[in-house]
């Protein structure tokens, strides 16, 4: 037996190359497939390419004066003035280091790394486009990845000799995520109230000292700490209390439908458990267990509890659950280790990589207003001017093309920090879509040197202005035309 241990001594090396080779070429797959994340990673790298503050760049209401993102857009800007990449190379960096950040952490701290790939495996089985989320290159995933980290080492917490190592290390990756992803830190409560539903007092305890201390630290890099907490607690209260009905909120703001399949998973394991005759009650009241239904039941009203903080602790317990069941069975270093890794990891690939209803390769070319299209000559608002426009996708592929563009957005990525009056015409809009009434105030408060932009398919049925259809992006932009005025109530031009 020694020496067929001897003879595969290098199976543990060959499992983790295997893994870590299959965590870097699955994103980078996905982004040679020609896929950019249609949102926020277009405009993080165009924010640190601009080197401009959002107030030149958005317009913007009155009290919001901390770029929510502060730490990711001047980490983003270093590598940009350092390497030189352009906004492309940016997103591609974005996509790929945090989709690694999130699925390499947890390998450190499992025996059997095979099983957490399993995990992934299982998960995104059950929810198709969770490898999207995972490749969305924001900075979300960081605050995902600090997350794992929480209930990756608390149980080294329970132990009578206070780890201060652990300590730390909790206080640093939470002072990195109130850095780089300002407007969640209070959501940090979750895992704590996890541990005190499970009596874990004392680990309730030291993990919420950690994190207050973590929090204040990235508070204070942002250089005004309480414009921060003001901040950021008045926009999550705008971005809810300005919708009159649930639609109108971002996507990732409406509630779920339960993740049946997961759930299903779910019990499966329970019922695994019992049949082992490993069931005990206790398991019920399992930090980890509490935590994934606590947000199980918030994703109903909102659907990033479940994915962000629900889904990767659900990740660790069923990793978990295949190291306590099936322990030892494949010997550390025998052949059938590497065997079945090699098989979690084509399946980790084919899943994360399957252009699964053309995901990937459906969005229509990234950009709005090319700098290399003809058509669009023109028709982007001159230096100084506004770009009215309703469709917050518009903002990211247009500011993405042109992060140096000196015009600012009506409607950037989060309308609630609108100004009141402009918040009131996109919510209006978004309610009657097919109504010039939202558009019309925002065409009167027009100059020359701003352009609005509708998706209508034929031309609008509003004067005074210059029209121009692009087919390529399929909208209409209009301009106001020198030397003539538009009024409102007629729609005329004079």
């Amino acid at each position: 037996m020694i020496k067929t241990i001897k003879e595969y001594r290098s199976i543990p090396l060959l499992v983790n190359l295997i893994i870590i080779s299959v965590l870097l070429i699955t994103p980078l797959s996905v982004a040679k497939m020609g896929y950019r994340p249609p949102d926020d990673a277009l405009r993080h790298a165009a924010k640190a390419v601009s080197g401009k503050d959002w107030q030149d760049i958005l317009v913007i209401r009155e009290g919001y004066t901390i770029d929510s993102h502060i730490g990711w857009h001047k980490f983003l800007g270093w590598i940009h003035h350092t390497l030189g990449w352009d906004t492309d190379a940016l997103v591609v960096f974005e996509m790929v280091f945090l989709f690694f950040l999130f699925c390499l952490l947890p390998l450190l701290f499992f025996k059997r790394a095979e099983y957490w790939i399993l995990s992934l495996d299982i998960v995104m089985l059950s929810v198709s486009n969770y490898v999207m989320r995972l490749v969305k290159g924001r900075p979300y995933i960081f605050s995902m990845t600090t997350l794992l980290l929480i209930f990756l080492v608390w149980e080294k917490l329970k132990e009578k000799k206070i780890r201060y190592d652990i300590l730390i290390a909790i206080m640093l990756m939470t002072a990195v995520t109130t850095y780089i992803h300002t407007s969640i830190w209070f959501l940090f409560a979750l895992p704590v109230v996890s541990f005190a539903i499970a009596k874990e007092w004392r680990v309730a305890g030291l993990v919420l000292a950690s994190l207050i201390c973590g929090i204040i630290a990235g508070m204070m890099f942002t250089g005004d700490p309480v414009a921060y907490v003001t901040q950021t607690i008045s926009h999550a209260i705008w971005a809810f209390e300005s919708v009159s009905m649930q639609r109108q909120l971002v996507s990732e703001f409406l509630p779920f439908q339960g993740s049946f399949l997961l759930v299903v998973s779910i019990s499966l394991f329970l019922l695994w458990r019992a049949a082992r005759g490993k069931w005990d009650r206790a398991m019920l009241f399992d930090p980890m267990f509490i935590m994934v239904v606590l947000s199980w039941v918030l994703g109903f009203k909102a659907v990033r509890f479940w994915d962000d903080w629900g889904i990767p602790v659900l990740l660790i317990w069923m990793a978990r659950e295949f190291q306590e069941a099936m322990g030892d069975k494949i010997p550390l270093k025998s052949p059938g280790r590497l065997v079945f890794t090699l098989v979690v990891a084509i399946v980790f690939y084919c899943l994360g990589t399957n252009d699964y209803f053309t995901r990937y390769t459906g969005e229509k070319p990234v950009g709005c207003f090319c700098d290399d299209d003809k058509e669009a000559e023109g028709w982007l608002p001159e230096p100084g001017g506004i770009m009215y426009s309703a469709s917050m996708g518009l903002f990211y592929k247009t500011f993405y093309e042109h992060p140096d563009g000196d015009w600012k957005y009506i409607v950037g990525y989060e309308p609630a920090i609108m100004p009141e009056e402009d918040l009131l015409i996109y919510r209006y809009l978004q309610t009657a879509p097919a109504s010039n009434a939202g558009y019309e105030c925002w065409i009167e408060k027009m100059s020359e040197k701003d352009r609005i932009v509708l998706p209508n398919i034929k031309e609008p049925e509003i004067g005074g202005l210059e029209w121009k259809y692009l087919t390529v992006y399929g909208i209409w932009v209009g301009k106001k035309t020198p030397g003539k005025r538009y009024e409102k109530e007629s729609g005329q031009e004079r």
